[in-house]
């Protein structure tokens, strides 16, 4: 293990150790052939269904994969693909400016997330949200609190969660992270991250208090049997602190928490900065709550 990489787990010694063991290297991964099944639902939704001559639409597991805003179909793949090998079908949730500007926008678009989930998936679910994709899965679990239905699903369904490089710190960060997300010239990052930070100030009780809301909703998850957290300590959109604080409250409150920690990556580049130990982390928290899916996953195809 690199020694700049720290990794922290609440967990025992002899799962830490599996943690290390498990996984596949990513040359396999690169030489396996994928087969999938790409569907639009809808302008924010998309199903990937991997292996369809066999696998089940309905009862595999399924990863509700939420990335960053500017991600293309291209680089969402090496995501997908990543999941789709060890047996998962994906729902990739894709954003928009409007959803973080105008949250109200975002709830429409989070209970269709979860209504599409509970007429087409029955299987254990996996959340994996980065970025930006965070603050529309936390949109999607105030939407669940308002609606017992879709509330009472997601804690049936949910089995595990991994967050990645997740905008978190206030809605500083979110206007910050989402600037830089959209503008890689200083000029226009300052100047958009004024003009955010100012409408929310005059919008206040339509964005504002709404963004703090699902702040608060991520940070009081009740769907969060046990969660990955990997980020790195010079990430600007996201402040490292919160997020350790946010990781140790969460294992206080008995949540099963595998922590890695990278200090040499940029934001959302964690996969691609450090591919091996990125699969490794995944393959390894997979691993542990693989009882909970109902499926043994890759050993299946």
């Amino acid at each position: 293990m690199l020694p700049n990489i720290a990794i922290r787990c609440s967990c025992t010694l002899s799962l830490l150790k599996r943690f290390n063991r498990v996984g596949l290297s990513v040359k396999m991964m690169s030489s396996e052939a994928v087969q999938r099944k790409s569907t639009k639902i809808s302008e924010y939704l998309t199903l990937n269904q991997y292996h369809p001559n066999v696998t089940a639409r309905g009862t595999t597991p399924t990863v509700l994969f939420l990335p960053w805003i500017t991600a293309t179909s291209k680089s969402a793949q090496r995501f997908e693909d990543l999941y789709g090998q060890r047996g998962f079908n994906v729902v990739t949730v894709w954003s928009k400016m409007k959803l973080f500007v105008w949250p109200k926008t975002c709830f429409p678009v989070a209970n269709a997330v979860i209504d599409y989930l509970r007429s087409e998936v029955d299987g254990g679910i996996v959340v994996h949200a980065m970025s930006i994709g965070a603050y529309v899965y936390a949109m999607t679990l105030l939407a669940a609190a308002k609606d017992e239905a879709r509330h009472s699903y997601l804690k049936e369904h949910i089995k595990g969660n991994v967050f990645d490089s997740i905008v978190y710190g206030g809605t500083r960060f979110m206007a910050v992270g989402m600037s830089k997300l959209v503008s890689d010239k200083v000029f226009i990052e300052k100047l958009m991250t004024f003009g955010l930070l100012s409408f929310l100030r005059l919008t206040k009780t339509h964005t504002e208090d709404i963004l703090n809301a699902s702040i608060e909703a991520f940070k009081n998850n009740h769907y969060l049997p046990s969660a990955l957290l990997m980020y790195t300590t010079i990430d600007p959109m996201s402040d490292e602190k919160m997020v350790e604080e946010m990781g140790k409250s969460w294992q206080q409150s008995g949540v099963h928490v595998h922590i890695k920690q990278w200090t040499d990556s940029g934001h959302a580049e964690l996969f691609r900065s450090h591919s091996e130990d990125y699969v490794a982390a995944v393959d390894g928290y997979l691993e542990v709550i693989k009882p909970t899916l109902g499926n043994s996953l890759s050993s299946k195809l």
